[in-house]
């Protein structure tokens, strides 16, 4: 490589397809070149984080779909449970009732009957 000449390397995808030579030019446009190729290389990561950023955004979306949906299923099962033990309250106290009636008509039943003294032999 001569002196006060570069290589200018031409990429396609990240791989070199081909070079050229040309002449290095003054001090300040070399820097400028350099500051330049940094910034292209920082704009690259930027857009990979902006891509990144909306794939996680797409996956947040998703998520809190998800996450509605079971809580709208499990308030359903609360008020399908709510509603059973309502009905269960209900027969329980039905069963109470019944379960006193049976008692009462069960003592009726084991006392023996009155035996008198008019109505009996003579």
């Amino acid at each position: 490589l001569k002196e006060n000449s570069r290589v200018v390397l031409y990429e396609e995808n990240g791989k070199v397809k081909y070079y050229a030579l040309a002449e290095k030019g003054p001090e300040n446009v070399e820097e400028l070149r350099t500051k330049i190729n940094t910034q292209q290389s920082e704009i690259k990561e930027v857009k990979g984080l902006q891509d990144e950023v909306t794939k996680l955004r797409k996956q947040l979306e998703t998520v809190q779909g998800e996450h509605q949906k079971a809580i709208s299923s499990r308030d359903k099962e609360i008020e399908e449970l709510k509603q059973s033990v309502t009905q269960f309250s209900k027969m329980s106290g039905d069963f109470e009732s019944l379960r006193k009636q049976v008692n009462q008509l069960t003592r009726v039943q084991k006392t023996p009957p009155k035996r008198g003294g008019s109505g009996g032999k003579k």
